[in-house]
């Protein structure tokens, strides 16, 4: 009857709607996934890029006679269940060019103690930046007034000591550390002259 086809010509019409709405989202997909697949190709060759900048510029100074160990980055933060979030980057270029062993202790002062932070891992690989993350929790009633930093490689000693205030409270605090499952990586753009004092030593 008329009615029957005109409603399989509506059928028609809602199916053909349809179908042309599914391909312009897959055109759009197809877009995005093209898009993302040149910004992937694009970071990738700016990686390449930089590491080969800074591959020349690390020979340069070692040919220069190499980079000093220093402390270039350094933060503490508070974190849920009276614990704490170390943060240290450290720079060394040898004068030999070489990847050498790093052994960084970290203790906390008050007025008469000392507590020794237990560091995991207790050593690091340096040939360029490291970086020293981990977290700990402090002792019950303790109340630190410096942090001492202490480093060792390749026959280089160095000691920086900083002002508690590094600790200092941050906004927003999560309720537990599950929410903060895993140390931040990210560079360290502070700390470096946020200190009491520093002393650097090379061992004959």
């Amino acid at each position: 009857t008329a009615e029957d086809i005109k409603k399989m010509k509506q059928n028609v019409q809602a199916l053909t709607a349809q179908l042309n709405t599914a391909k312009q989202e897959r055109d759009i997909s197809l877009n995005n996934l093209g898009q993302m697949r040149q910004d992937m190709q694009q970071l990738e060759v700016t990686n390449l890029q930089l590491i080969q900048v800074n591959q020349v510029y690390a020979d340069t100074l070692v040919e220069q006679g190499g980079l000093p160990l220093q402390v270039v980055g350094a933060k503490m933060e508070p974190l849920p269940e009276n614990a704490f979030e170390y943060r240290f980057d450290v720079a060394m270029l040898a004068k030999d060019g070489q990847q050498h062993r790093l052994k960084p202790t970290l203790t906390l002062l008050d007025e008469d103690n000392l507590v020794d932070v237990p560091l995991e891992p207790s050593t690091y690989d340096i040939k360029g930046i490291a970086r020293i993350r981990g977290r700990f929790v402090m002792p019950k009633g303790f109340r630190p007034k410096q942090a001492k930093l202490n480093l060792e490689s390749n026959g280089q000693k160095v000691e920086q000591i900083y002002n508690w205030e590094l600790a200092s409270p941050v906004d927003k605090m999560p309720l537990s550390l599950s929410e903060v499952p895993e140390t931040d990586q990210r560079p360290v753009t502070e700390g470096k002259g946020n200190t009491k004092g520093s002393t650097q030593s090379d061992t004959p």
